[in-house]
């Protein structure tokens, strides 16, 4: 009994380290849901939406030359709606 207890935390723990790390690469907070949109209708994902936990639109990414990154992010104020600050990568590493 004690040995499928320390294997069942094992697992856990081993299952959230790996949630934790997706978050943390993929630049998106616990709770917050990320949408791939295609903005231009040409079949590729060339956006994301990201929602927090209240499903409210929080931060909006452009892939503007198509290589599957996103260049910049527009942050929207969760609470109008409406655009805060444009944040931009020069070095196309931001996700």
């Amino acid at each position: 009994m004690r040995y499928i207890y320390v294997a069942a935390v094992t697992v856990f723990a081993l299952t959230a380290g790996a949630w934790r790390a997706e978050c943390a690469d993929s630049g998106k907070a616990a709770g917050e849901r990320i949408i791939r949109v295609d903005r231009n209708g040409d079949g590729a994902v060339d956006g994301v939406d990201v929602y927090n936990e209240e499903n409210k639109l929080i931060r909006r990414g452009y892939d503007t030359n198509n290589d599957g990154v996103m260049e910049s992010y527009q942050s929207y104020n969760p609470n109008t709606g409406l655009p805060d600050v444009v944040q931009s990568d020069k070095s196309m590493e931001l996700r």
